[in-house]
């Protein structure tokens, strides 16, 4: 009987079957949306005031952009970068140069939001002219 006992024990535990009512998942982590994860990000810069990261970032998606509209690797220094973009546009290239290097300038350093504001318009207004979008 104790032998019968333990091969229908053991026949349900490998079927995946379990004796009693299933546990409530009390330590469910839920997965932040993207409007969190900058909000999160936006407090925490703004706790240790460190917002130099946000200008290379700024930078760094500026080059991705125009590196895929003209083909130019994005991976590269900002100078060789602005040096591949000028065989594409070369009027462009000297204001690029100067953004960029206002970007990393603003990087290395302690900006005010006033200064990141500043930026994140004259990178969309780069952004806007490189696809064709309307400046306004």
């Amino acid at each position: 009987m104790l032998l019968v006992g333990v091969v229908v024990l053991l026949a349900i535990a490998l079927n995946g079957r379990r004796l009693g009512k299933p546990a409530q998942d009390a330590g469910v982590a839920t997965i932040p949306s993207a409007a969190a994860y900058v909000t999160a990000m936006g407090q925490l810069f703004a706790r240790s005031r460190q917002r130099g990261p946000i200008a290379a970032r700024y930078a760094d998606e500026l080059k991705r952009l125009i590196g895929s509209a003209t083909g130019v690797d994005w991976h590269l220094g900002d100078e060789a970068f602005c040096t591949g973009v000028a065989v594409a546009s070369a009027q462009a290239a000297p204001a690029l140069a100067a953004l960029l290097t206002h970007a990393r300038q603003l990087a290395a350093g302690r900006p005010e939001e006033s200064e990141l504001l500043r930026l994140a318009r004259d990178v969309d207004a780069c952004e806007r002219q490189w696809t064709g979008a309307p400046v306004g």
